[in-house]
Formats: structure tokens, C-alpha cells, sequence
């Protein structure tokens, strides 16, 4: 998973064994939103890419 963050939107990259999935959204929370719903991420996977997102917004603000 990787989410690609600019002033104008947020770029959603998701990919696994036989299946990719690339969108762009207007915010964060649209984008955290349809990865919720995409049927090949598993719960986990769901959970820990927005831990890890959460992790990195919150270095790029304290520097």
C-alpha cells in the first residue's frame, strides 16, 4: 500500500499477487475509505497501512 500525499490529492496505490488497484481522491479519508473496501485487502493489511500512514504523517509534522 502506498499513499501519495500532494496539495491537490491524495493518490491510493495497492497491489498484490494477480490484482492492482490505483485511484486518486480528493482527501485522505477518501482514500483510507475505499481501501476499507477493496476485497482483496484483508482486515490486517487494512489495519496496519493506516498505523504505518499515522506513523509517517506524524514525522513529517514534528519536523
Amino acid at each position: 500500500m502506498r499513499f501519495l500525499l500532494s496539495d491537490r490529492c491524495v493518490q491510493l496505490v495497492a497491489e498484490g499477487p494477480g490484482w492492482q488497484h490505483c485511484s486518486e481522491h480528493g482527501s485522505l479519508h477518501e482514500a483510507t475509505q475505499l481501501l476499507a473496501f477493496l476485497p482483496q485487502v484483508p482486515q490486517q493489511l487494512y489495519e496496519e497501512s493506516l498505523h504505518d500512514l499515522q506513523r509517517r504523517l506524524a514525522l513529517e509534522r514534528a519536523a
